[in-house]
């Protein structure tokens, strides 16, 4: 719910203060609490209730004007919220729409030797595909004692029902989808949960239906489990553990997970407090992945998303809407994008393919960088990207043109979030209205405020416009921050015993590396 006025609390308080006999408004009000995110009926008939029941109270209540005002609020929340309730049904049913017709058609159905030639074809497309290629798509079908994979640009229906015709008579099958790519020297299947077993079970499907033996790779999009078929352990228990893995299931969980937390992100949105930029940035990725039906690795990416909506609202409470002083920052064109890092990229495709062909091993090494780089992209790490995109030109002897990458958007988005937690246990200390914890505030804190608003900046700014002297003076001004960094004062407040979320060091010594590394 973004509408602060249909909050059950806050009406109940309302009406106990003004001696209020009400039960409509309370319940329809806890009757939309409870509606579930993704039951959009329920939620628009919730709202209806509201609005009914709010009217009928108000034509009691023309004396009363706080309560007569409250009741407005309520109204003009209705309207509001209905308007994005609809909004969020009209997405989720394109979405279905598109799971509806997705799904390649499998020409030759389950026969033996179509199946091998597609497959034989398509594995081999797989490790030739460029990291920024769209990558191929891959469903399975797991059973005790019996296993088939196929792979498509759009796993779907059409898979699923020649993957049931090449293992007949199964009982219970699971079936699981994810990505197919090049990653490791190895075919890796990526999907969001990992059953046990996974990994030789595809390396048996892939043996039976082409003839060869294939060593795979299968991994979690976030990364925390990875396995391959040659050292996984093979038990037939843990073969057929876990969930069955759909694209359906991804979206819902996606679409479960995010109406949970949309409420807080429309919030600090709408605050525009420090950290708001971060999360709109980190929300527009998320909402491309979900938009590309990439569902898995949308849902990899809210937790992030919900630690800097927990910073916002840590900073709506404790007031910190001070905006960061000004800095100097280049013109916003000069912030690369992630079409920056894309257009760069692909002018090393060639160069890598060249390296393959020359040197296999070689070769494989910088494609499998160019792939932490695309990984680096998508998690909106656009500075990291380019930073190992300027390691593989300086390793292909300048096989694209080398453009330099600014440090200094980086850090100001580091010392932008590290100055509003230091502003948001300023704001609590002078809120204890205690004059020793002011002082702090103002002193001490103060001080601290400063250094994050103005260290670095300059020399950063002449640093990227390659200004005479600017990357010899740097290290010494690294080093003077990081005394900062380590002092006992900054581990005071980074401890601070009042709730207030501030991590300076974990927030600022990450940048600095990645500033150091690009200054070497």
């Amino acid at each position: 719910m973004s509408e602060k006025s249909l909050t059950e609390s806050l009406w109940k308080s309302l009406a106990t203060k003004q001696k209020l006999k009400d039960t409509t408004v309370a319940k329809a009000l806890a009757g939309y609490a409870a509606s579930p995110a993704n039951e959009f009926a329920k939620r628009l008939q919730a709202l209806t209730e509201i609005e009914t029941a709010a009217t009928t109270l108000r034509k009691t209540q023309k004396d009363n004007d706080d309560v007569e005002d409250y009741l407005i609020d309520i109204l003009n929340g209705v309207r509001k919220e209905r308007k994005t309730v609809e909004a969020e049904q009209k997405v989720h049913q394109k979405e279905d729409e598109g799971n509806e017709s997705e799904g390649d058609e499998e020409p030759g159905g389950a026969d033996p030797e179509a199946i091998k030639k597609k497959m034989l074809s398509l594995l081999g497309q797989v490790k030739a595909k460029p990291p920024t290629d769209p990558q191929l798509t891959f469903m399975a079908l797991v059973a005790p004692g019996k296993s088939a994979v196929l792979l498509a640009k759009a796993a779907g229906a059409s898979q699923k029902k020649v993957l049931l015709e090449l293992v007949p008579n199964v009982s219970s099958p699971k079936f699981y989808t994810g990505e197919c790519i090049w990653e490791e020297n190895t075919h890796t299947f990526v999907l969001v949960k990992v059953p046990g077993g996974l990994a030789k079970k595809l390396s048996k499907a892939l043996l039976n239906e082409t003839g060869v033996k294939y060593k795979v790779r299968v991994r979690s999009f976030d990364k925390t489990y990875v396995a391959d078929s040659d050292t996984e352990p093979e038990s037939e228990e843990n073969e057929t553990e876990g969930e069955e893995t759909t694209p359906t299931d991804s979206k819902d969980a996606f679409v479960k997970a995010f109406s949970a937390i949309k409420p807080d992100l429309d919030k600090v949105l709408a605050a525009k407090v420090a950290v708001s930029g971060d999360v709109q940035t980190l929300f527009t990725q998320i909402a491309g992945l979900a938009r590309g039906q990439q569902f898995g690795p949308a849902l990899a990416e809210l937790p992030k998303l919900v630690n800097l909506i927990k910073t916002g609202l840590g900073q709506i409470s404790g007031g910190s809407t001070t905006p960061v002083p000004p800095v100097t920052n280049p013109p916003p064109q000069s912030i690369p994008t992630e079409a920056d890092f894309r257009d760069r990229l692909s002018t090393l495709v060639p160069a890598i393919k060249t390296a393959i062909a020359a040197d296999s091993v070689a070769g494989e090494k910088l494609r499998a960088r160019a792939g932490e780089a695309n990984a680096l992209a998508k998690q909106g790490n656009i500075q990291g990207a380019l930073q190992i995109l300027a390691e593989l030109e300086q390793q292909l002897g300048g096989g694209a043109p080398k453009k330099p990458v600014p440090v200094l958007p980086g850090w100001n988005t580091a010392a932008s979030t590290a100055f509003a937690q230091v502003e948001s246990l300023r704001n609590h200390l002078r809120k204890t209205g205690d004059s020793q914890m002011v002082q702090i505030a103002d002193g001490p804190l103060g001080g601290v405020a400063d250094q994050l608003a103005t260290s670095l900046r300059d020399t950063l700014d002449k640093f990227d416009q390659q200004a005479p002297g600017a990357k010899e003076a740097l290290p010494g001004e690294i080093a003077t921050f990081r005394t900062f960094l380590s002092s006992d004062l900054v581990g005071l407040l980074d401890a601070n015993p009042f709730a207030v979320n501030v991590a300076l060091r974990g927030t600022l010594e990450s940048v600095l590396n990645s500033i150091e590394q690009a200054a070497a």
